[in-house]
């Protein structure tokens, strides 16, 4: 079967019907958009990322091969898959986490093509580690969706184990917002571009203890500038004197509204520095952010948060009105090296 690009090394003997090609210009993202939409909306689920955000992430994204690190899979000219291999060190643990991400459309399902995107996900992992050894230890990682069953048992029988769930939240109105104020000589104020480094510097050193954080680049800090996410204007940023304590980043996804009619908000990057945690300083803040959300037109607001989340979070957002919506398992295996020339089968 037809390989386009032999640095996949992909075996497709046994899927006949299929071929899988490289990333083949920015026509490629628009094409990736619109197949995760509509694989969303067959089954189900909430996804409405626009082109322009999508290569916004691939072409930002540090480490990352566009013609090397994703590839596709058409059936007769149609794109119908893909596979992606990011790359990220750990900043609590000696780990290289390579972060594999594939999807195939429900008419081409139980082919053999998602084991196979797997495979070939791992084998670049692979070929990144003997390129560039980290020395510290590689792990493979993949999220998967619960609600899609099929994939869970795919991913468990590959030998991947559940490391970690995440759960996705919505407040479904924007009504009964408490009004909360913030501990004496604690203000928020209006963001300005001044500002913009030290609150960023703020939210990293915030998140510094969680679980799978990576030492943010000055890259990633212009990526994050330049993304639609971007939206100062609806943040509450806490200070006392010069110091940033807390914060919440809101923002809203436009083309996500525009495609499912939500009126959503998102109140995401709560946070606290541990000097002034547990004085009620994020539930102000949140409360602020759902008001801001809601003078802006927004009927509804959601957030992503570890369901381990060492700070509470978790119970925090229950009792500010959000809702668990559904869940995402993080995966993860040791990468090893293969032995045998079965993988791609």
């Amino acid at each position: 079967m037809e390989n386009t690009d032999p640095t996949l090394t992909i075996n497709l003997s046994q899927i006949p019907g299929f071929s899988f090609r490289p990333f083949s210009g920015v026509e490629d993202y628009a094409r990736l958009a619109a197949l995760r939409t509509e694989i969303s909306d067959l089954d189900k689920e909430e996804y409405g990322a626009n082109a322009a955000q999508v290569q916004h992430v691939y072409e930002t994204q540090e480490r990352f091969d566009v013609q090397r690190d994703l590839f596709f899979v058409e059936q007769q000219g149609r794109l119908v898959g893909y596979g992606r291999v990011f790359i990220y060190d750990e900043a609590l643990q000696p780990r290289r986490i390579f972060s594999l991400q594939g999807i195939t459309h429900p008419a081409v399902r139980g082919k053999g093509l998602g084991r196979a995107i797997i495979r070939a996900n791992e084998r670049r992992a692979r070929q990144i580690e003997m390129e560039s050894p980290s020395g510290r230890d590689a792990i493979l990682q993949i999220f998967a969706v619960v609600t899609r069953p099929g994939s869970i048992a795919l991913i468990e029988s590959e030998g991947y184990h559940h490391a970690r769930s995440f759960f996705m939240m919505v407040r479904p109105d924007l009504d009964n917002i408490p009004d909360l104020a913030l501990p004496e000589g604690i203000e928020t104020r209006p963001v300005l571009p001044e500002h913009y480094r030290q609150i960023w510097d703020a939210s990293n050193d915030a998140f510094r203890d969680h679980w799978g954080y990576a030492e943010p680049t000055e890259a990633m800090y212009q990526a994050y500038l330049t993304s639609d996410d971007f939206q100062p204007e609806l943040w509450q940023v806490a200070w006392q004197g010069d110091e940033v304590v807390g914060m919440v980043r809101s923002y809203i996804n436009r083309s996500e509204n525009e495609h499912f009619g939500f009126g959503r908000g998102w109140t995401e990057d709560i946070c606290v520095r541990k000097p002034w945690r547990g004085k009620g300083i994020a539930r102000t803040l949140i409360a602020r952010s759902l008001q801001t959300l809601k003078d802006h037109g927004m009927r509804q607001a959601a957030l992503g948060v570890d369901s381990e989340n060492p700070t509470g979070a978790l119970h925090l957002y229950e009792s500010m009105g959000y809702q668990v919506a559904h869940e995402d398992r993080v995966y993860q295996k040791p990468l090893q090296a293969r032995t045998s020339g079965a993988e791609e089968q």
